[in-house]
């Protein structure tokens, strides 16, 4: 069973290959197939389409928006649809740009910073770099949130317990302590009364 759903799976591919090649006019694949999994191989390629064809910032950008534009991403590159031939290998691309130049003989240059290759191709390593480590910085920070938020509201529910005994005991130099670490925010008045009736401390006067 398993191998005939495969070969049911790749047949269906095939004929969804053949009819998208048919609508781009033969380019389907003609710069290659990339996949949901390829995110991290073309980010360069990526990011700089993110920023110069969508017009997005991919700092604002969370997880599932990312995957999102890397879907049409993928859908312009399989295609061949897209408006440079930079996106489907930015190297490659730098690399053309270079030898045009070199052609040319430009006497003039106009951006003095970059007077040899060298230079050059040491800002692009550093600009790639850059990106790999906010496109990593991104997606960890997103996936960490939610992990992040629990801890904390678990940590401020043991330190209530904790005061709200160390009070109901008579410990109330515990329990002022205890209250000096908590957030603000996280202990109210109303939970005070809701706990100790009208005995409950304010908590302005529980602070040193």
């Amino acid at each position: 069973k398993g191998k005939d759903k495969k070969e049911k799976r790749s047949k269906r591919d095939k004929e969804r290959a053949k009819l998208v090649e048919t609508a781009t006019g033969g380019g389907w694949g003609k710069y290659g197939i990339i996949r949901e999994g390829d995110m991290y191989t073309k980010q360069e390629e990526f990011l700089s389409w993110l920023a110069d064809v969508k017009g997005v910032v991919y700092e604002h950008c969370g997880q599932r928006d990312l995957k999102e534009h890397f879907d049409s991403f993928c859908e312009d590159y399989n295609t061949a649809t897209m408006p440079s031939k930079k996106y489907y290998n930015i190297q490659a691309w730098h690399a053309a740009e270079q030898a045009k130049g070199r052609k040319k003989k430009v006497k003039t240059v106009e951006r003095t910073s970059f007077d040899d290759d060298g230079d050059r191709n040491a800002e692009i390593a550093r600009g790639r770099a850059q990106r790999q480590e906010d496109v990593v910085k991104v997606m960890a920070s997103s996936m960490k949130a939610d992990v992040g938020i629990v801890q904390d509201m678990r940590e401020q529910d043991e330190q209530k317990f904790k005061m709200r005994t160390a009070y109901a005991l008579g410990d109330t130099d515990t329990a002022r302590d205890i209250n000096n670490t908590l957030d603000p925010s996280r202990v109210t008045a109303a939970e005070m009364k809701a706990q100790f009736g009208n005995y409950a401390p304010s908590l302005g006067t529980m602070k040193k």
